[in-house]
């Protein structure tokens, strides 16, 4: 018997195994192969066969190394045991210690001194112009804020 297949349904398949209808799912293959000599399949197969063969045709990395594997394989084994013991604060401190490494502070102590320095050129050099003020009273009131108003008008 061969199963029912939303339109919606052809588009997920087509975009999740791509356009050859050997790796789409067996229970739904048949159903598929029906939408896909319609136009669902005119619009949607082409696109899905042009990113297979540019999937097919990039390199294919190299496996990981053993010594990569291993040093994956103990990170959870050795940051488990450091936030299970302890007090929540006790936790917390090592969390943070864990992440707070000086090296890894030095983009974020960078950029806010930057910005202050920054902050400290364009207050230093604004040239004494005095910012207009604006009366936000009617807005926080209900009523609207006419920017546009001259003032003494």
């Amino acid at each position: 018997m061969t199963r029912r297949l939303s339109k919606k349904r052809f588009a997920r398949i087509v975009a999740a195994y791509g356009g050859d209808p050997a790796r789409w799912p067996a229970a739904e293959r048949a159903a598929a192969r029906a939408l896909a000599a319609g136009t669902d399949g005119v619009r949607l197969l082409p696109v899905a066969d042009a990113l297979d063969r540019r999937l097919a045709a990039l390199p294919v990395p190299a496996p990981a190394s053993p010594r990569l594997r291993s040093e994956l394989a103990a990170i959870p084994a050795a940051g488990a045991g450091r936030f299970r013991s302890g007090t929540g604060m006790e936790r917390l401190v090592a969390g943070l210690a864990a992440i707070l490494t000086p090296r890894a502070l030095i983009g974020e102590v960078t950029a806010l001194a930057l910005a202050v320095a920054a902050g400290l050129w364009l207050g230093a050099n604004a040239g004494g112009a005095q910012a207009e003020t604006v009366d936000l009273s009617p807005y926080v009131l209900g009523g609207a804020i006419d920017l546009m108003r001259e003032e003494g008008e």
